[in-house]
């Protein structure tokens, strides 16, 4: 996020940074379908509409009851997402091995090594498997 708003005016981006860091924190993540806010405090950030617009009213609660019910919903909450990064974890595995290959090699092949990086391939020369029963799978 920052790169990109950074890209527009590369002197001033440290004055973006704020406003970077309060749009990921109140963005909602796919993988554990919550804001990064939410998980760490137990409720929704305070955002400048809110403040324009009022906070609904909340009943007062003394400060047992605060802390059993943050205990209650902290703990609903991780196992949530606990369950829901399992999930994201099985489907991006899913979606990441759709691409591989198996391949055998046997002990003392010859093989060529190439490393993509950001910009530009590296060839890393030949290699030699390590050992007769080490199964690599290479995309």
């Amino acid at each position: 996020m920052l790169s990109s708003k950074a890209e527009a005016d590369k002197k001033n981006w440290d004055l973006l940074l704020p406003l970077t860091l309060l749009t990921y924190r109140t963005s909602v993540h796919d993988s554990t379908g919550e804001t990064p806010y939410r998980v760490l405090y137990n409720r929704e950030a305070t955002l400048p509409i809110d403040l324009m617009y009022g906070l609904p009213e909340v009943p007062p609660r003394t400060p047992a009851e605060y802390i059993w019910d943050l205990r209650k919903d902290l703990a609903d909450s991780f196992c949530k997402i606990r369950e829901r990064l399992q999930t994201e974890s099985r489907r991006q595995k899913k979606w990441y091995d759709r691409r591989t290959i198996e391949c055998h090699f046997d002990f003392n092949d010859s093989l060529v090594g190439h490393a993509k990086t950001k910009l530009v391939g590296q060839n890393m020369g030949r290699t030699i498997p390590h050992s007769p029963t080490s199964r690599t799978y290479y995309i």
